[in-house]
């Protein structure tokens, strides 16, 4: 008996953009807290992304956080704002068969802080990089961990606590490889993707 194959066509849609809301924990690491996770206070903020295709996306995010440590009662507010690349370590973003529907990431690009000093408020430009996790639980919504953190640069990028002073650039320990302060997120985001496009047709073997 021949057994002739029957091909069905199935369309997968894609979504090209999202929105995030993210809420957890942020700190620094500095003179005055030398350690991760040792100044941890609330972080929240969004993100908005464009996603190229299942690998590859940009992204614009806004993190609010607090520079804060309780020697000296100090809390410091400040927003960033980023624009990073995001590469999935699996093909992501469709809920088809052969599309995974969780995957790590990482991302790294290039942002800017805001924040108050005993003098004004300051600009200070960072690279952020860091790794995260997705799962695609519905056709519309994700949920994602992300684990950021931003190198700040310049002279600017030592001065986080607010008073020049007292905590003058280059007599800190090398904590990282630009001699600089260092400030970090980890949160949870809630995401609902939309502009829908369609990837083609899929080639089902019964």
């Amino acid at each position: 008996m021949l057994l002739l194959p029957i091909y069905a066509q199935a369309q997968v849609n894609m979504y090209s953009l999202e929105i995030g809301a993210h809420v957890g924990g942020g700190y620094y690491v500095g003179e005055l807290a030398p350690h991760v996770f040792m100044t941890t206070t609330e972080a929240y903020g969004a993100h908005i992304r464009y996603k190229m295709n299942d690998r590859w996306a940009f992204k614009i995010q806004g993190i609010r956080q607090r520079v804060m440590w309780e020697e000296q009662n100090i809390n410091n507010p400040i927003w960033n704002t980023d624009i990073t690349v995001d590469f999935n370590f699996f093909d992501f973003g469709q809920r088809d068969f052969d599309i995974y529907q969780v995957s790590p990431f990482i991302f790294a690009g290039i942002g800017c802080s805001i924040y108050k000093t005993t003098d004004a408020p300051t600009a200070s430009p960072y690279i952020p990089f860091g790794v995260g996790l997705k799962w695609k639980f519905h056709d519309r919504m994700q949920l994602q961990l992300a684990w950021q953190h931003n190198a700040h640069l310049l002279w600017n990028g030592d001065c986080l606590e607010g008073d020049k002073q007292r905590y003058p650039t280059g007599q800190k320990d090398k904590r990282n490889f630009l001699n600089n302060d260092l400030t970090s997120s980890f949160t949870l985001c809630l995401v609902v993707e939309f502009a829908k496009h369609h990837c083609g047709n899929k080639n089902i073997d019964y």
